[in-house]
């Protein structure tokens, strides 16, 4: 460890973490075995701040898959603090049930692993997105910022 490490680490600076993870999708009732052409996730964990990107294209949904739609496997499980909306940077192939026009997907709080999708609209309270939804070649790329207590 460098001098420069070592007095940072002496300061209390937090914990410094990288790597990639392999998202997924799933339903919340029946997670079902999707089939993927792109499965690429990359994070940063920063003391107990967590940055985690996603990108997910799928090829087949499974006919099983039942329920609100999560993105799953996660790096870190979620903190307490957690559930506020994430960036989203590309989505394509979901179903926006009439009079919602936004797409939303927020870290489950509470020691969850997973995102739930959701839709918002004008005058229209929000709601999730469920497995009739989505289909063959789903893709959702997003960034996901949340909070472990790890």
């Amino acid at each position: 460890m460098g001098l420069k490490a070592l007095s940072r680490l002496i300061a209390g600076a937090p914990d410094y973490e990288s790597g990639t993870w392999t998202p997924t999708i799933a339903g919340a009732t029946v997670a079902g075995v999707q089939t993927y052409a792109v499965q690429n996730g990359v994070y940063i964990k920063l003391g107990k701040l967590v940055v985690a990107w996603a990108t997910i294209t799928m090829t087949a949904k499974d006919g099983a898959t039942s329920g609100n739609i999560l993105i799953a496997g996660l790096p870190y499980m979620s903190g307490t603090a957690s559930g506020f909306p994430s960036a989203l940077n590309n989505v394509s192939n979901v179903n926006l049930d009439a009079g919602y026009s936004q797409f939303i997907i927020r870290v489950r709080p509470n020691g969850k692993t997973d995102a739930i999708m959701g839709m918002a609209g004008d005058n229209v309270g929000s709601t999730n997105v469920t497995d009739v939804d989505i289909g063959n070649d789903t893709t959702v790329s997003a960034v996901l910022i949340y909070q472990t207590d790890l």
